[in-house]
């Protein structure tokens, strides 16, 4: 019988266990599996740095194109953007993707869920009405808010969303919309990846306008 193990080298060896004694053997295979155990820590490891290098690349290059995009339009400037009157903007006759009515509905979620994934935009009056609705909620919140939750609720935390509508779709499929007693907390990051980033900050934000309390 042979046991797979590593020298100082890293070349594989084999050593035969049929020559040696129970005591010698059971030693034998406990240094092979507790080497193996150290190589996938240290796989684990080294995967984990890499990604994580990664993710700070993309970061610093997200930097470096905002700081390029405020010196082709003057900096730091703050210039006054242009209020519309959500009223006054008309929804198209050919427009195809979901449409909002207040106020929102559950449905009215998995209708824009359907809507983005076919690759539908929403209006522009309808996101204008939503990024109403999510001023007047923050302007009457605190910065840092209590979830009281009763014995029968459920929570669900979501990491970096990073744009990814799939991802999003796939989390209310498996743990329902938000709403009475179906809590949810988003750590944030929601559009800087991704080529759906709006669509799914716009999820996000539909749902909140929903079910606020939630």
């Amino acid at each position: 019988v042979a046991a797979p193990s590593l020298d100082g080298t890293g070349r594989r060896q084999c050593v035969l266990l049929g020559t040696m004694s129970e005591g010698d053997a059971a030693t034998a295979i406990s240094k092979v599996a507790k080497g193996r155990k150290a190589r996938q820590i240290s796989n684990g490891k080294q995967q984990f740095m890499a990604w994580s290098r990664m993710d700070a690349l993309v970061e610093n290059r997200a930097v470096v194109s905002l700081n390029r995009f405020k010196s082709l339009f003057g900096g730091d400037k703050i210039k006054s953007a242009p209020v519309y009157d959500t009223k006054s903007l008309v929804v198209e006759s050919e427009y195809a993707g979901a449409h909002l009515t207040w106020p929102l509905t559950a449905g009215g979620v998995v209708d824009l869920l359907e809507s983005f994934k076919d690759g539908h935009l929403l209006h522009p009056k309808y996101v204008l009405e939503l990024c109403e609705n999510a001023n007047e909620i923050f302007d009457a919140e605190e910065t840092v808010r209590d979830i009281p939750l009763a014995e029968t609720d459920t929570i669900t935390i979501v990491g970096d969303l990073h744009g990814q509508l799939s991802d999003l779709l796939s989390i209310f499929k498996l743990n329902a919309i938000p709403g009475p007693g179906n809590f949810y907390l988003f750590n944030g990051d929601f559009v800087d990846r991704g080529e759906r980033g709006s669509m799914a900050y716009g999820t996000v934000r539909y749902a909140r306008a929903f079910a606020p309390r939630f």
